[in-house]
Parts: structure tokens; C-alpha cells; sequence
């Protein structure tokens, strides 16, 4: 799949998850110098991902109390 103004961050996602070849890496850094305005994005997004990634982590300790409350609203 070819980088494109549609499917920019699909790749941003894949160069954070590692999961980009070498020559996608690549494709990815030339459609940056080609799309200054989305370069900012690019790094913006790479500031904000840990964060993120650390709040999906997080663990809830009581899960069987939210699994009850959703079975009594049903």
C-alpha cells in the first residue's frame, strides 16, 4: 500500500507499532518532507502514543462489579 493523503495515519500508527518495513519507513519520511503540514502531526502524534498506550494498560481491579452493574441495566 502506497502512502497517501487517505491513509497517512494508518502508517503513523505502524511506524509507532514498529510494524513498517525499512522501505515503507522510507516512503513514510519522503511523504513527510513532501507534506510539511502533516509533519508536525507526525510528531505530535508520536508525543501524545506512550501516553495513551499507557492508559489502555492500566488494569481495573474490581471488573466483576462492572460486570454486574452492566447485567442489572439490561
Amino acid at each position: 500500500m502506497k502512502i497517501n493523503i487517505d491513509n497517512y495515519i494508518d502508517f503513523f500508527v505502524s511506524y509507532y507499532d514498529k510494524e513498517l518495513s525499512i522501505e515503507e519507513t522510507g516512503e513514510l519520511f519522503q511523504f513527510l518532507d513532501e507534506n510539511p503540514d502533516l509533519e508536525k502531526e507526525f510528531y505530535d502524534f508520536l508525543s501524545v502514543s506512550p501516553l495513551l498506550k499507557s492508559e489502555t494498560d492500566t488494569k481495573f481491579s474490581q471488573k466483576q462489579f462492572l460486570e454486574k452493574i452492566g447485567r442489572a441495566h439490561v
